[in-house]
């Protein structure tokens, strides 16, 4: 039977040699739990067409990949982190 996975892997890759498809892999989530991973990439940031003077001319940015939770934070969570670390919001500081 060992010998039947091993020659299938084998058969597989070969296959990915000649093809497109992907070659086969596990797929590792460096996120804590509760977090998903998000790729990173290059986007357009701003707009040529944009009536803000800082949203003009549109440029290319690259964005590493990050880890995200997986839900957003409640009213509720918010506010236990708000009562045990004393964070004071932009909107709440003089």
């Amino acid at each position: 039977m060992r010998f039947l996975i091993l020659l299938l892997i084998q058969v597989v890759a070969l296959i990915s040699l000649f093809t497109n498809l992907p070659a086969l892999a596990v797929t590792v989530n460096p996120c804590p739990p509760g977090m998903v991973m998000i790729s990173g990439g290059i986007f357009k940031m701003g707009a040529d067409n944009s009536g803000f003077e800082e949203e003009r001319t549109g440029e290319n940015v690259t964005v590493s990949s990050f880890c995200i939770d997986k839900y957003e934070v409640t009213n509720a969570q918010f506010a236990e982190f708000v009562n045990a670390t004393n964070y004071v919001t932009v909107a709440e500081r003089p």
